[in-house]
């Protein structure tokens, strides 16, 4: 695994993808990571990751792995105005017995609440120059010799590019709409079962600037859906730029509104005020975005023989 003479192909430059990357480029001469995108310049959503505009939250263990990887990201992320976050004192949690009780001293439960664009952005700053994109390609099947994957058939969005690429090992990144399955069966072999749970649950998300003078000592809020009847839940995080994440959600077809006066009368809906007291007069800067895709698949690759030279993680497992 250590031949410099040895190529790996990562699909998708999601986190996941970015991070395989990081970590085969150890090992790797070099590593090329395979997306439909042309990646912005700056933090910015993105067609490829439909959930971009979603809250994502930067957990401990998380950031730690992170520096780890890219030591000083933690610096990089605050000085591009992510918020660093002590988890036992500035994380408000609102559940069936009431808010939850907060630390009066500082901890090391800490890591940083931003947007995904934004971390996304700071890892791809970090990258090695082992590690090259190919954007605007779409990964259409594998190649392999002997059951024995050895490189990928690609598709050029931008109408020129490359058809084929081989490599030692091909990772599939690219997320929950994974078309390894189909293509591990186009090669004869048998892809992995599926289970399939679906909660129904819909959610919807805008930004807001935070009001001048705002004093609220929480740095992430949520106001947790208390099953089986109490379905609804909210999600308000302080990001970069003065702006906050406001995340509305619904179970079992109860879905949030998508405009503003529907929006804000979910809110008032919620178990407690606090969220929407927050946002009632607090300037929206961008529109309501929906997302419906939430049910959870898992693709048992652990009950097929996978073929050697191909590994498959992250959402593309496990969404």
């Amino acid at each position: 695994m250590g031949s410099e003479n040895q190529r790996a192909i990562v699909i998708g430059s999601s986190i996941a993808g970015l991070l395989t990357a990081r970590v085969l480029s150890d090992r790797f001469a070099s590593v090329t990571v395979i997306d439909t995108d042309k990646l912005p310049e700056k933090p910015e959503n993105r067609r490829g990751v439909p959930q971009s505009a979603q809250p994502h939250v930067l957990f401990t263990k998380g950031y730690r792995i992170l520096e780890e990887l890219f030591p000083g990201i933690g610096d990089e992320l605050s000085a591009a105005g992510a918020l660093s976050i002590d988890w036992t004192r500035e994380f408000h949690h609102f559940e069936k017995a009431g808010w939850n009780q907060n630390a009066d001293v500082s901890s090391t439960i800490v890591s940083y609440t931003c947007s995904r664009p934004l971390i996304e952005w700071a890892i791809r700053r970090r990258m090695s120059s082992r590690i090259q994109f190919l954007e605007q390609h779409r990964v259409t099947g594998l190649l392999s010799e002997s059951k024995h994957v050895n490189g990928v058939r690609m598709h050029s969005l931008a109408g020129d590019g490359l058809d084929e690429l081989t490599a030692d090992l091909v990772v599939d990144a690219s997320g929950r709409r994974s078309q390894a399955p189909k293509w591990l069966e186009s090669l004869g072999l048998t892809p992995p079962p599926e289970t399939v749970v679906n909660p129904y649950l819909g959610y919807a998300t805008c930004r807001y600037r935070e009001p001048e003078g705002f004093t609220g000592d929480w740095k992430v809020m949520l106001i947790s859906q208390q099953p089986p009847d109490a379905t609804r839940l909210g999600y308000l995080a302080k990001i970069e730029g003065g702006e906050w994440i406001a995340t509305l959600g619904g179970y079992g077809h109860d879905f949030p509104p998508t405009d503003e006066d529907g929006f804000l009368e979910f809110a008032r809906s919620l178990p407690d005020p606090r969220f929407y007291e927050a946002i009632k007069h607090a300037e929206r800067v961008s529109p309501i975005y929906a997302h419906r895709a939430t049910n959870n698949r898992l693709r048992h690759y652990e009950k097929i023989q996978v073929p050697q030279g191909f590994v498959a993680l992250g959402d593309a497992v496990c969404a």
